[in-house]
């Protein structure tokens, strides 16, 4: 079965994925998008250049190369013009469409769109069990209906809920969405004793930081780090092993499973805005989840902090989450099965 996969750019925590599933037997698998070529991988890539049309996103010619193959998986993003025009222009789309993504928006016209595409497509592949139901719910036919947990393929995923824990680190781009100001802030109100005890370790770049470590340093904070990003595993680990939680107060996405593969639990607060990755999140099981104040953030990592036996066993919790609802081979699985 020839399958081409369309993707906006080939990011680094989908080379896993795509490589395992470039290797199932009787799949020959190509990814067409619109960023660098990477060497090394088991399947063949296109890249097509991008052109922006008024408030579309067009890659060049995608849906002339998808002619081609057997079966073609393309995001149910609205804002492609790919993703609108696929069921359209594709011979058989019934047969050969696979729609990949969140599922439904928050925009009445881009889910009319949505609606139309699944229409005519031979799936729909959901980040996550809760879109499924969503779309079942409103009438979606099941037979259409797969999920593919959106998860990292962490190469060296380990229990450490039980190492010794020197403090709280975050992990990712730092933006203003990610409210590490609020982490800051939180972490200043706890007591000197628990800053002594436990540091901040801030992991990422972005056009907050400056501003962040003006404050930092402001505040006298001597125990917060900021360290530059990094996508080794190898280091990462080492970043993991030694951390109490991981804390995103503002939107938590793919770090929530980085932190779980690896025993850490997830400390965030109330949003309508996080991605479907939050939907792992059990608070007080495998998480802490409060309302975005100073005041409720400290309080949770205080919590959090002054008892090392609560969060060994939220650590714990969250490795098993991810084995059991996140793990690589799952998402294989239901992608696969969207695919036969």
């Amino acid at each position: 079965m020839k399958v081409l996969v369309v993707q906006p750019d080939l990011r680094a925590y989908r080379l896993p994925f795509f490589n395992a599933l470039g290797e199932c037997p009787g799949m020959s698998l190509t990814v067409l998008h619109s960023g660098e070529d990477i060497p090394g991988t088991s399947f063949s890539q296109i890249v097509s250049p991008k052109k922006r049309i008024g408030p579309l996103n067009l890659q060049m010619g995608a849906l002339d190369f998808a002619r081609g193959f057997d079966r073609v998986v393309i995001g149910l993003d609205m804002h492609w013009w790919n993703s609108i025009m696929a069921p359209i222009v594709l011979d058989n789309s019934e047969e050969r469409l696979v729609y990949w993504g969140h599922g439904m928006g928050r925009s009445t016209i881009a889910n009319l769109l949505r609606r139309r595409a699944i229409g005519r497509a031979r799936a729909m592949i959901f980040y996550s069990d809760c879109g499924r139901r969503l779309a079942e719910s409103e009438g979606w036919p099941k037979s259409k209906l797969f999920v593919a947990p959106n998860t990292m393929w962490v190469t060296n995923s380990e229990d450490m809920s039980m190492s010794h824990k020197r403090y709280l680190l975050y992990v990712g781009r730092i933006q203003d969405r990610k409210r590490i100001d609020l982490l800051i802030e939180a972490y200043f109100h706890l007591s000197t004793e628990m800053k002594e005890k436990y540091s901040l370790v801030i992991v990422g770049s972005g056009d907050s930081r400056y501003a962040l470590e003006r404050d930092v340093v402001d505040r006298g904070l001597k125990s917060v780090v900021f360290i530059n990003g990094t996508t080794d595993d190898f280091a990462l680990k080492k970043l993991f092993e030694k951390a109490a939680a991981y804390v995103s107060p503002g939107h938590v996405g793919l770090g929530v499973l980085h932190a779980f593969s690896y025993g850490v639990p997830v400390v965030t607060c109330e949003s309508d805005n996080h991605a479907p990755e939050f939907n792992f999140l059990k608070n007080k099981v495998n998480s802490l989840i409060c309302v975005p104040s100073v005041t409720a953030l400290s309080n949770s990592l205080n919590t959090l902090l002054c008892d090392s036996d609560f969060y060994s066993r939220l650590g714990k919790n969250a490795f098993s989450t991810y084995l059991k609802e996140a793990h690589p081979s799952l998402m294989l699985k239901g992608f696969t099965s969207a695919l036969l």
